[in-house]
C-alpha cells in the first residue's frame, strides 16, 4: 500500500477531486475507463460514498485481491457475493483509523492537507458552509473563528 506500482484515482467524471489526485501523484480515470481494466487491481479502496461503489470495486478487483470498504452512505447494498467468494476477494470494512497517530502526522507536517481545503467560512456562516459541503466538487470545507 505504501509504494504501489500504479496508483489510480477513479471518479464518475473529471473534477476538482480527480485533478487533486493527479497533483498527489495518482493517475486519474473515470469509472468507464477503469472498467476496461476489469479484474486487474490488487487493492481497491472503495470510498465513493455511493451505494453502487462496492459492486464497482468488485468488478475492478483481481482474484485474491482486497477491497477496503470505507463508504458510509446509510443504505443497504447488494453485490455479487458468489463472485467475491469464487474469486477469493477479501472485503475489509474500515471506518476510522487511529486519530492520535493522524494528529501527530499533521502536527509534524508529514501530511499535505492545504490542497484538500476547497472552501473557508467564518464560524458564523456555519450553516452556509454545511450546505456548501454537499457540492460534489468540494473536498473539505473549513470553519474559522
Amino acid at each position: 500500500l505504501f509504494a504501489p506500482k500504479r496508483l489510480i484515482a477513479i471518479s464518475r467524471r473529471r473534477s476538482r477531486k480527480s485533478e487533486l489526485a493527479e497533483l498527489f501523484g495518482a493517475e486519474s480515470m473515470t469509472i468507464e475507463e477503469a472498467l476496461n481494466l476489469k479484474g486487474e487491481f490488487d487493492i481497491v479502496i472503495e470510498a465513493s460514498g455511493s451505494p453502487d461503489g462496492l459492486e464497482i470495486a468488485l468488478n475492478l478487483t483481481r482474484p485474491r485481491g482486497t477491497i477496503f470498504a470505507k463508504s458510509t452512505h446509510g443504505k443497504e447494498v447488494s453485490f455479487d457475493y458468489t463472485r467475491a467468494v469464487v474469486n477469493e476477494i477479501t472485503i475489509l470494512g474500515s471506518r476510522c483509523g487511529p486519530f492520535d497517530a493522524a494528529i501527530g502526522l499533521l502536527e509534524r507536517g508529514k501530511v499535505r492537507v492545504d490542497e484538500l481545503v476547497t472552501s473557508v467560512y467564518k464560524l458564523d456562516d456555519g450553516i452556509e458552509a454545511f450546505k456548501k459541503s454537499f457540492d460534489p466538487d468540494e473536498l473539505k470545507v473549513q470553519l474559522e473563528p
